[in-house]
């Protein structure tokens, strides 16, 4: 341990070099410049000390690599940053959101990250509450998940293949599933990590609030291919996985406003009919995501294709004015 600031001061100072490097490349180094032979795994301890509490240190990926640097914005003084538009709303989507971790462990930590946006996006143009106002409806609280997705992104950074037990679906069935941590991403109210299972070769999203435990796997090394979100959604609408399938729906002209210019699915490609229509394209499964999202909009988007969705739109119509029978009984329920 007692070498262990002078490897972490000698990797800050390397980073904040400009160069990005990764933890082999600072393992190699180390044991050039300072005769300090050690572990990767000491390396990567020594970057998620650096990480957690530096706020200029970032981790990114290319490709299958993974490399250490410091934001662009940090090596530069910042009368030399010339700020867009879009980017200067970034940095008060940013500073609102900062706000959140008030109170909480790495507060402290964040404190000169914020000094510096304050410089750049003075006063408060988003404030917090107009920022995760009804944002997702029915928003899952995870306050009590806090340590859970503290250990998660530790698993994602250091790459830990894990033994994961699984809630499926919350109905007490439990999986035992060897995984690698890829990224965490949000849907309809929920938060998912996306894990790759080896056994089958795969990608899958699993709910974070139905990871029953997860245990590191020490001995075991997995060659991980490289991953592409982008490439996983295609075969996707929301979470659910499906054989993708050309889709053609039709948005009265009336509603086109609330289509134009917004991403539904990664495949889409909209345009006008003869009659005003917006009609929007898209190869996707046919999932109760897919129907959920259609059954949404009423009686604002039609099915054109393909005939097994249509039918599928029928049979949900169905079930739903099934509840709703009129049983002769006219008093409220």
């Amino acid at each position: 341990m007692a070498d262990q600031p002078k490897r972490v001061l000698y990797i800050y100072h390397k980073l904040q070099s400009g160069r990005r490097y990764t933890s082999f490349e600072l393992k190699d180094m180390i044991a050039e410049d300072l005769d300090n032979t050690v572990s990767l795994r000491t390396i990567q301890r020594d970057l998620r000390i650096l990480y957690e509490s530096v706020p200029s240190i970032s981790m990114f990926e290319e490709g299958t690599d993974v490399y250490w640097g410091t934001q662009r914005e940090y090596r530069n003084p910042i009368g030399s940053i010339r700020i867009q538009s879009n980017e200067l709303l970034s940095y008060y989507v940013l500073k609102a959101h900062l706000k959140v971790f008030q109170g909480t462990y790495i507060e402290d930590d964040l404190k000169e990250l914020t000094e510096k946006i304050e410089d750049i996006a003075p006063s408060n143009i988003i404030l917090e509450d107009a920022l995760f106002w009804d944002q997702n409806i029915g928003q899952f609280d995870y306050t009590q998940y806090a340590p859970q997705i503290k250990a998660i992104i530790n698993h994602i950074v250091e790459k830990n293949v894990l033994l994961v037990e699984y809630n499926t679906s919350g109905l007490g069935k439990i999986n035992k599933l060897t995984v690698i941590l890829r990224t965490i991403f949000t849907y309809n109210g929920f938060l998912y990590v996306i894990a790759y299972v080896p056994n089958h070769n795969t990608d899958i999203a699993l709910t974070i609030q139905n990871i029953e435990s997860m245990a590191v796997i020490e001995d075991l090394n997995i060659q991980v291919p490289p991953f592409s979100f982008k490439e996983w959604t295609k075969s996707r609408f929301g979470v659910y996985f499906g054989k993708p399938e050309f889709i053609r729906l039709l948005i009265k002209k009336e509603f086109n406003k609330f289509f134009e210019n917004r991403k539904w699915h990664q495949t889409q490609e909209t345009y006008l009919d003869s009659s005003g229509n917006l009609i929007l394209e898209m190869r996707a499964p046919i999932t109760i995501d897919l129907i959920s999202w259609i059954m949404s909009w009423s009686y604002v988007i039609e099915v054109l294709k393909p005939k097994k969705l249509r039918k599928e739109i029928i049979k949900t119509i169905n079930l739903m004015l099934f509840n709703y029978q009129d049983d002769g009984d006219d008093e409220d329920i």
